[in-house]
């Protein structure tokens, strides 16, 4: 209905539209500390930290990506479309070259989770750069959770004992962005 508004008001063909959510929503899937989970921003968890992206750029084709991204790349992707040179003070990377069908060089993706008055949990993550692996580094109980998002898609098997060289090559990468990066 978007877009043929814009067709209808003659607008369509110089009018970026984008579409997203900032986080997902908790339906009782995890637990943290005990308590099981109903919320957003609680977790680190794929309910909350996979989310819909959806751009449309005038006179591209439809295309579906499954690049990792942030939410971080949005603006950069939007400046992009635009053709104006992202800014140096911006941290994301523009996501075009996948919106308009082409590979993106792999990165992995971060999120962290921060206490608030109301949750006094903190937390970080990385996805590997396929997208495949999520480490979860739960500070405030603090513990580390290693997934296959592609055979576990709802992480339930913590498969940190069982995959030690990859989750201590995780735990570098991430170390890294939190002590460099953040």
């Amino acid at each position: 209905r978007i877009l043929d508004a814009l067709d209808k008001n003659q607008l369509a063909d110089d009018t970026l539209v984008v579409l997203l959510s900032d986080h997902g929503e908790a339906f009782g899937v995890h637990r943290v500390a005990g308590q099981q989970m109903f919320f957003h921003g609680q977790t680190l968890y794929d309910e909350l930290t996979r989310v819909p992206l959806l751009v449309h750029v005038p006179g591209s084709p439809p295309v579906r990506a499954d690049d990792t991204a942030m939410l971080i790349d949005v603006a950069p992707t939007i400046v992009v479309a635009m053709g104006l040179e992202i800014p140096p003070s911006f941290v994301g990377r523009s996501l075009l070259a996948a919106i308009e069908g082409r590979p993106l060089p792999p990165r992995p993706a971060y999120a962290e989770l921060l206490k608030a008055p109301s949750w006094q949990h903190s937390a970080k993550m990385i996805v590997s750069a396929d997208g495949r692996y999520k480490l979860l580094y739960r500070i405030s109980e603090p513990g580390f959770e290693l997934y296959d998002l592609r055979t576990d898609p709802t992480e339930r098997t913590n498969l940190l004992a069982k995959e030690p060289e990859r989750a201590e090559k995780m735990k570098g990468d991430l170390s890294r962005w939190m002590e460099v990066d953040l």
